[in-house]
């Protein structure tokens, strides 16, 4: 990435400097370009413009999120996300807020670890409409939707479900007392309004019964 400023100015008695920026595309490890038009103005430190992240491959990352859920494995997937950014950090307010959050994740394929089942995959979700207050821990988005996923619930014969095996987390490690969150520390806040699945297809399957049972429902449609 190469950031680059394009006008520089002051004003008034005690500068403050503003600055319209831009990063152009750059050449992250694997090519991803991430385009920041934006303004920074000083006096204090503002903010604002819009990020974009396209083709963002997520297969990368799996080593990451071996660590949070060490039976879940992401073995394709690629994300994009466009937004407008403002900052504002100052002795009088402080703001770090998304708006027009939109999120595409195209390619979404997941397995189970030990044996590389796919018992779930998400060929396009995308989310719009999003809106992200990062100090305030608040976050809302207008609709998810879910085109064209294709569902493998399976239950083996020894009884584990593969999509809630891939869901566990390890079990965390006792907190000391310094490391421990205050009591009454509020987390984040999530809404969404609409929740959308449009043509996916469900094939379950049931090894525990001695004549294995299968079901399938080649098309599913749900809004919420």
């Amino acid at each position: 990435m190469r950031p680059r400023s394009r006008s520089f100015s002051t004003t008034g008695r005690s500068p403050s400097l503003a600055s319209q920026v831009s990063a152009s595309p750059g050449t992250p490890e694997l090519g991803e370009p991430f385009p920041w038009p934006g303004t920074v103005l000083s006096e204090p430190l503002r903010s604002s413009g819009t990020i974009s992240f396209a083709g963002l491959r997520l297969p990368k990352y799996d080593p990451y999120l071996k660590e949070q859920a060490p039976s879940l494995s992401v073995e394709s997937g690629a994300v994009s996300i466009d937004a407008r950014y403002q900052l504002e950090w100052g002795a009088a307010a402080r703001r770090l807020s998304l708006s027009g959050l939109k999120v595409v994740v195209e390619d979404l394929a997941l397995a189970r670890r030990r044996d590389r089942s796919r018992p779930l995959e998400l060929p396009r979700v995308e989310v719009s409409g999003g809106e992200v207050d990062l100090l305030g821990q608040v976050a809302s988005v207008a609709e998810v939707k879910v085109l064209d996923a294709r569902l493998r619930p399976r239950r083996d014969a020894d009884g584990k479900m593969a999509l809630l095996e891939m869901l566990e987390r390890p079990a965390p490690a006792p907190a000391t007392p310094a490391a421990a969150s205050p009591k009454g520390t509020p987390g984040w806040r999530w809404s969404v309004q609409t929740v959308a699945l449009e043509r996916a297809v469900v094939e379950a399957e049931d090894l525990v019964p001695p004549r294995p049972v299968r079901l399938s429902l080649p098309e599913v449609n749900v809004r919420l």
